[in-house]
């Protein structure tokens, strides 16, 4: 993720720097965001602790831009076997 966005230079390069990050506006020019993780299916296969630490983050900042009024969306792809609910 820090290739993908444009993060300040002192960024810590963790998840509790991530989570500051995503929820601090004045690095940031957009006024929201939108975030699509392609490969999030990986990460998940890598290591699912990493990944449910990733949910939460995620899960945190959409809900810290909620109350501050401004757009947040993330969109992970992942396989639709990985949906139990989803019909083949």
């Amino acid at each position: 993720m820090a290739t993908a966005l444009p993060l300040p230079a002192d960024f810590g390069h963790n998840w509790d720097a991530l989570a500051d990050c995503l929820r601090d506006p004045v690095w940031q020019d957009a006024w929201g965001h939108a975030l699509l993780f392609g490969h999030a299916a990986d990460l998940r296969r890598a290591d699912g602790l990493e990944f449910d630490i990733l949910l939460g983050i995620l899960d945190d900042a959409a809900t810290f831009a909620l109350e501050h009024e401004r757009p947040f969306f993330a969109f992970l792809a992942l396989p639709d076997t990985d949906h139990p609910d989803t019909q083949a």
